[in-house]
């Protein structure tokens, strides 16, 4: 079982936390929400979703994320407007990658085409949490289009009763029980209802965000349709911390100190002769076949691994006190991503982040 840790600013903590879920530090996450006429707690709900993930480190992970996902009924235009500020304005601010958010009301069939692709690379070791904030038939959808071999990869996730069964308009027929009942075997967890600790009336316990940066401040002015009410958040507490019942002082409190690795530091002086690429979650500078990485950490490790998606792997192995940025030499860059791991003191890998090549 792999360790959750958190990477310090001047040393490399390593510290054994038990409850919090393997599904959440294992598992890539996607999320479809509605906002878009009845739930107006979504637009809260969803730029807190996106602060929780960057505050623990995943905003790299989450892969998929649908909105407005109530296209039939009455939509709103001034709903779809806030759910967009919630969705794109959140992933810029928490760096998840824009290309993978999807407005169901002007886009549906590729917010499809996109769960179907992400939840086609799920393997044993590489499932897919889908967590449900709105109503079920955009999610059916969804897991019927994947191909049923790949369906037990998937883990879906809801909390409310009224999302389950909810079938408001012509066009909304599925219920959470009829997702369940497509064949494959995904997984479904219903958590409890989540307006307990994050629902409106935890209206105030929010307020010390004003103060905590712009970016806070805006996540929450964006309860302003129902002051205090993120209650689907909590579903995505759950997805990283396996607790049911996370509050406003426990995530006020991760925000204050987020894992490094969900934001990149500032790049230095760079070598001359080197290209420079801006990756959200690690910087680095390539010259020829070597590599440089401004690590979002210091401290000291046993050694840094480098992947592509094939799973080719390069491995420095070089103890060290990082001060600044360290050199992976004889490493044969091509375009695309890589995954970085950094070799812990304790003898575990621990993943760092996502960086993409451009040469």
């Amino acid at each position: 079982m792999k360790r959750w840790i958190t990477l310090g600013i001047s040393a490399l903590i390593f510290s054994a936390a038990p409850t919090f879920s393997q599904i959440g530090m294992q598992h890539r996450i996607a999320y479809s929400a509605d906002g878009n006429i009845h739930d107006h707690d979504d637009w809260g709900a969803t730029a807190f979703s996106l602060g929780m993930a960057w505050a623990f480190g995943r905003n790299h992970m989450i892969v998929h994320f649908d909105y407005s996902n109530h296209f039939s009924g009455g939509s709103t235009a001034e709903g779809e407007k806030q759910m967009t500020e919630s969705a794109l304005g959140g992933a810029e601010r928490f760096l998840a990658d824009k290309s993978k958010f999807f407005d169901d009301m002007k886009n549906l069939n590729g917010a499809i085409a996109n769960f179907k692709k992400e939840a086609e690379k799920s393997t044993e070791d590489n499932q897919l949490i889908s967590i449900q904030a709105g109503p079920m038939e955009v999610a059916y959808r969804c897991l019927q289009a994947v191909d049923e071999s790949k369906r037990k990869y998937i883990t879906f996730i809801s909390h409310s009763n009224w999302n389950n069964d909810h079938v408001h308009g012509a066009g909304l027929s599925k219920k959470w029980s009829d997702l369940k009942k497509l064949p494959g075997g995904a997984k479904f967890i219903s958590i409890s209802d989540q307006n307990a600790n994050m629902g409106a009336r935890t209206k105030g316990q929010w307020d010390e965000l004003k103060n905590m940066g712009d970016k806070f401040a805006w996540m929450l002015s964006r309860q302003n349709a129902k002051p205090g009410d993120v209650s689907d958040a909590g579903m995505m507490w759950y997805a990283l911390t396996g607790a049911q019942n996370g509050s406003p002082a426990e995530f006020i409190k991760k925000l204050k100190n987020p894992n490094p690795q969900a934001g990149p530091t500032a790049i230095g002086d760079l070598p001359s002769n080197a290209t420079v690429n801006r990756s959200r979650f690690l910087n680095h500078v390539h010259a020829g076949n070597s590599l440089m990485l401004n690590l979002p950490f210091s401290g000291r490790f046993n050694g840094v691994t480098i992947a592509d998606m094939t799973g080719r792997r390069h491995t420095f192995a070089n103890a060290s006190q990082r001060l600044d940025w360290i050199e992976v030499p004889n490493f044969e860059l091509a375009n695309g991503p890589y995954i970085v791991t950094v070799d812990g003191t304790d003898g575990v890998s621990h993943t760092v982040g996502k960086l993409t090549v451009k040469k």
